[in-house]
């Protein structure tokens, strides 16, 4: 029976090819919105239900991909995300007129990709799960392939990951050379002993380190994420803002902690958990700062994403001084953003009708007393990325900064520094919320991003009323009642550690 620990991915790639299949077979089916919705619940209550089988895991994958609880906790979590991001785009893409079956197919298989990311224990499957993630994403970028943002976010997006990848091939091979193995488990096990070559293997984690900072997002490796989130399609930011940054958290959460963990350089204080520290601080600052001036939304909730991608790399630097207590606080925390995010894309979709869209701040205007209906999750969602209680976010970021206070030294001052950070946000998450308060400014056409822009029109639809339903009872309900979210969360954590 140990094969049942592959059903969650199972169900989402034979979601994928089932689509696939019946696109090819019949070509005017373009709508996968709630099959491909299906799928990712079914793996979604598939994982939460093996949680405690106490099935025994698949030897003949064990030294490819994890089968643990952090394994599963974040197979919810991103089978959970892409299952309102997809319902997202089904409203989206039939709205806009873009419906085609390919955009679910792309959607689906990044999803398996970021799966894979998330439980690679191998330097093979870490680079299957993030080549698959990450070609696809590349598409769904483009999809739009007649606007010429969305391309060059596209090319942008590519070349950056794909120097991105090198790096990490580059550092796995140099690591290969130094200790002989692949295998995460393995590779540990030789830092341990006096057998690598010392050198080499620090090299090697330069390199690897970078690579996935830039998969996060993290200052000064951000570059891309601007571009690519104002270039693409609302539902593609989404899955982009949830999807791609959940998975980036899970593996260098797994490669910092199982491969590192008794390496020199892990020092709490003199190896490189300062040095992600100083790196998490810089993303928070640069990210809320630079936020403060954007007009347009999906370039502010850009670098709104990158400040908590500090947040989360602070929780993992705090780690070798807290112990669990830090990474406990890292699948809390994506939980918090993933559903966050959603509730303000769900409702940013849900602005835009006849192939126009709400493009910056005043196209906002006046939607909260037109239409509180849409109005409502756009504030839950801010509310809770700024940390206001008792929205979830408000705990994620209390926990956080409790873990990273009660480090001392650095982190301590990190800790105060990225509160103060954080009141720094509270000011545009409180704008975001204040403009569709305001009066309505008079309708017109920007060129903002090439798109077409007017005050935002509001329309009822099925798919985006159970997604904005769906992310804010997680929001307002994990928020009163966090414990169990948090008792699974330090539960997986537990099985990184020994």
């Amino acid at each position: 029976m140990s094969w049942l620990w592959l059903l969650p991915l199972l169900s989402v790639t034979v979601g994928g090819a089932a689509m696939m299949v019946i696109d090819s077979v019949v070509p005017k089916t373009k709508d996968f919105a709630v099959l491909g919705f299906l799928s990712l619940l079914l793996a979604t209550f598939t994982a939460f239900a093996l949680w405690d089988s106490g099935l025994p895991s698949p030897t003949w994958l064990q030294p490819y991909v994890a089968n643990d609880g952090m394994a599963l906790l974040f197979d919810m979590l991103i089978c959970g995300g892409g299952a309102l991001s997809i319902l997202i785009a089904g409203d989206y893409l039939g709205t806009h007129k873009l419906g085609r079956g390919e955009f679910y197919v792309l959607m689906m298989f990044s999803i398996v990709g970021a799966m894979i990311l998330a439980r690679a224990t191998h330097a093979l499957s870490l680079f299957i799960g993030l080549e698959t993630m990450s070609l696809g994403i590349y598409a769904l970028v483009a999809f739009r392939r007649l606007r010429r943002t969305a391309i060059e976010a596209a090319i942008k997006y590519f070349f950056q990951g794909a120097f991105a990848s090198a790096f990490l091939l580059f550092g796995f091979a140099l690591l290969y050379n130094a200790t002989g193995e692949l295998d995460f488990a393995r590779i540990a096990m030789v830092l341990q002993s006096s057998e690598p070559q010392l050198a080499l293997a620090l090299i090697a984690f330069v390199f690897i380190f970078i690579g996935l900072l830039f998969k996060l997002g993290i200052t000064p490796f951000h570059a891309w994420v601007p571009d690519a989130y104002e270039g693409a399609l609302t539902p593609v930011t989404a899955t982009m803002s949830v999807v791609v940054k959940t998975a980036a958290a899970a593996v260098i959460m797994r490669v910092l902690v199982q491969v590192w963990r008794e390496f020199p350089i892990s020092d709490a204080f003199t190896g490189w958990p300062p040095l992600a520290a100083g790196l998490a601080l810089v993303s928070m600052l640069v990210g809320n700062a630079a936020a403060l001036w954007q007009q347009n939304i999906k370039r502010l909730m850009a670098y709104s994403s990158i400040a908590h991608a500090g947040y989360l790399l602070l929780a993992i630097a705090v780690f070798p001084a807290q112990g669990v207590d830090a990474l406990a606080t890292v699948p809390f925390y994506v939980g918090a953003y993933v559903l966050g995010s959603l509730a303000m894309f769900g409702a940013l979709v849900a602005m835009g009708a006849n192939n126009y869209e709400a493009v910056v701040l005043d196209d906002l205007r006046g939607v909260g007393r037109a239409h509180p209906w849409v109005a409502l999750p756009w504030a839950i969602g801010s509310l809770s990325l700024m940390g206001f209680p008792p929205m979830l976010g408000f705990l994620a970021k209390y926990y956080l900064f409790s873990v990273a206070l009660e480090a001392g030294g650095l982190y301590q001052w990190v800790a105060i520094a990225g509160i103060f950070s954080s009141c720094v946000g509270a000011v545009y998450y409180l704008r975001l919320v204040m403009v569709m308060f305001q009066s309505p400014v008079d309708a017109q056409v920007s060129d903002v991003s090439d798109e077409k822009s007017i005050t935002a029109t509001p329309r009822l639809s099925p798919l985006i009323l159970l997604a904005l339903l769906l992310a804010c009872v997680a929001l307002l309900a994990l928020g009163i009642k966090p414990g169990l979210f948090l008792e699974y969360s330090r539960s997986a954590v537990t099985s990184l550690v020994p």
